[in-house]
């Protein structure tokens, strides 16, 4: 079996494509303004005038992540039963439950009725989010050509951020006119409208797949989606990639795809989740996404308060630099999703999606040191930006890689690489005010950059051709 073929057509199925794409960046970027909508309403109005203490509301909104973090990966194996569609439902419907009963709760209780009840609606709010990332990234690899695939994960993280940016303007709009409570149910009824748009129009696969056995079988059965069957006729061509949860192939024609598009080859996957564990190229690219996530979630958290009370910035200027360092990051997303795919359609050899990564996260480290010996707030915000836009550039490999390494289960090894993600998220917010306390903020703000190199190091290991293989596959029992 060759490892790439090149067709030369239209690709009438790319409208649909990236229409379903932007009602994806849709979904994403609901989720998040939602996942964040609580921390506006818990500093303006539910800490202040709810009778709960800042140490309740940041348990509040720990439960959040902590139970996110606990369901990826049984999400992950959600996703490859279930498929992208009916998960992002899961999250679209969830978040619109759960957000309207932040609000009815609001009404009704205060004090400590309130703390309980906010604490068990985002547990679940948590857990019904947690797809959202992994579900994003397979129908990445189910949809998108070989040669797209970085860019459009990349354009979802960025999708992430532009949600979270929107949340303290469209939010606190909504807040100023109808109060928190009011403003929660608003959006839940919204999100709830999103997500049946997305119910309607959403797909697992493209139109012109078929299905095949991912253990060799050479029969074919046609997708159990309401698209057009492909005949008998229709060659089945296959290339490098993941494929799909069934073991899907593209089946193509003169009048498909794209010219020059190489078609994923999914007979390389496999059902196995237990595999996964053991796969050393997975087990060290979610080491290098937790130190990755480390990193980005100490700037998420702490940025604003290293502007205010270390750089002695105003409130405004501060809310400003934190805003830039998000948007920072958001463009080197995109951008890095985008120099992936360049680099990986033109030139072959296996290990090239490291480049883009290795390269970013180095240069991370490299602009956080120095932004942390600069003299002027804005010489620190211009380096602090370049750290987080280089950091941003390996989001998208990151994603596309864990899809393509699990293969039938791209769902469950997105899932696992999120945790890990998470993982790190969790340690970094608590663990930097602990070494600022004992060392200063430079060294606290340093470690992430260590990090960053060792996140680095870490795709030494990562051999982005390696797949996770069957006993059969692998030629055993």
């Amino acid at each position: 079996m060759s490892d790439s073929h090149t067709i030369s057509a239209t690709d009438s199925a790319a409208g649909p494509r990236w229409r379903l794409v932007a009602l994806m960046l849709m979904m994403v970027a609901a989720a998040h303004f939602n996942r964040i909508s609580i921390s506006v309403a818990g500093a303006e109005a539910i800490i202040p005038h709810k009778g709960i203490s800042k140490t309740e509301m940041g348990l509040v909104y720990t439960a959040f992540l902590l139970f996110y973090t606990l369901a990826m990966s049984p999400g992950g194996l959600f996703i490859d039963r279930f498929g992208p569609r009916l998960s992002l439902c899961a999250v679209g419907g969830g978040a619109a439950v759960f957000v309207t009963l932040t609000g009815i709760a609001g009404y009704l209780w205060t004090g400590a009725s309130l703390f309980l009840s906010l604490l068990v609606i985002r547990s679940l709010m948590g857990i019904t989010n947690a797809p959202i990332h992994p579900g994003s990234a397979r129908l990445v690899g189910d949809w998108i050509p070989d040669g797209q695939r970085s860019l459009v994960n990349g354009l979802t993280n960025f999708a992430a951020l532009m949600g979270i940016s929107a949340t303290y303007l469209v939010f606190g709009a909504l807040m100023d006119r109808y109060g928190w409570t009011g403003a929660s149910i608003i959006v839940g009824g919204a999100t709830l409208m999103l997500t049946l748009v997305w119910a309607y129009f959403a797909r697992n696969f493209p139109p012109l797949l078929v299905a095949k056995a991912s253990q060799g079988s050479t029969s074919q059965a046609t997708v159990p989606q309401p698209a057009p069957v492909v005949d008998a006729d229709t060659a089945v061509k296959p290339g490098p990639g993941p494929g799909g949860a069934l073991g899907i192939q593209h089946a193509t024609d003169p009048a498909t795809l794209d010219e020059d598009e190489t078609i994923p080859d999914i007979t390389r996957g496999t059902r196995s989740g237990r595999n996964l564990l053991l796969n050393r190229s997975l087990i060290f690219l979610t080491l290098s996404y937790a130190l990755l996530g480390y990193f980005q979630y100490l700037f998420f958290y702490w940025a604003q308060f290293y502007f205010e009370d270390v750089r002695r910035m105003s409130k405004e200027d501060g809310r400003l630099y934190a805003t830039l360092l998000t948007l920072a990051m958001g463009l080197g997303m995109v951008a890095g999703g985008w120099l992936t795919d360049w680099t990986r359609t033109r030139f072959r050899h296996r290990r090239i999606l490291a480049l883009v990564p290795v390269i970013g996260l180095t240069l991370a480290a490299v602009f956080l040191i120095l932004g942390l010996f600069t003299e002027t707030p804005m010489m620190t915000l211009i380096c602090f930006a370049l750290a987080m836009a280089s950091a941003g550039t390996s989001e998208g490999a990151f994603w596309t890689l864990a899809v393509e390494i699990g293969g039938t289960r791209g769902g469950l090894a997105a899932g696992i690489l999120n945790t890990g993600g998470n993982a790190g998220g969790l340690i970094a917010p608590a663990l930097t005010p602990i070494i600022s306390e004992l060392l200063g903020w430079k060294p606290a703000l340093a470690l992430a950059g260590v990090f960053c190199v060792l996140g680095a190091i870490c795709w030494a290991w990562i051999d982005p051709g390696e797949r996770v293989e069957t006993k059969a596959e692998a030629g055993g029992e």
